[in-house]
């Protein structure tokens, strides 16, 4: 008897294939995300995750104040180039790709007030899963994961 006739081997194979295609779709880092706090070089594997989730991102910005955003392009200084939250809004919202955005905050603007600005403006645009951080050259802030609070 062939191995591709087997209907017990037939099933295997295709519990293997479901299992590879959903597995990564519920890593702990894409079904729980990543609870709000500080994070020390010192705790490598929560910082790994940390930046494991840019990786995953849609779209990566950077924002210095609620209306001072940096989508990656420049100007043809080279200098970057910021945007106002109305600016942005019809280009956010003309986007096909909303499951992430990581929004890493400015170590100046930094707030609690400021990511709850940003929180509410880029759920308003439509992303689904909204990650926003800040840092210095010793800690990470995850200030908010929507995938966390939603657990």
């Amino acid at each position: 008897m062939k191995m591709e006739s087997n209907p017990l081997v037939m099933v295997g194979i295709q519990y293997i294939r479901l299992a590879m295609l959903v597995f990564p779709l519920c890593t702990p880092l894409s079904c729980y995300g990543i609870e709000p706090g500080n994070y020390g070089i010192n705790q490598t594997d929560q910082v790994a995750e940390i930046f494991a989730a840019e990786k995953q991102a849609d779209r990566t910005i950077y924002c210095q104040g609620a209306d001072k955003i940096d989508v990656g392009i420049k100007k043809t200084n080279g200098s970057q180039r910021f945007f106002t939250r109305d600016e942005l809004r019809e280009f956010f919202r003309k986007e096909k790709h909303k499951g992430m955005i990581w929004a890493a905050l400015g170590p100046l603007a930094a707030s609690e007030a400021l990511a709850g600005e940003m929180e509410a403006y880029l759920a308003s645009v439509g992303y689904r899963r909204i990650l926003i951080t800040g840092g210095s050259s010793f800690k990470v802030r995850v200030w908010r994961d929507t995938a966390a609070s939603s657990h």
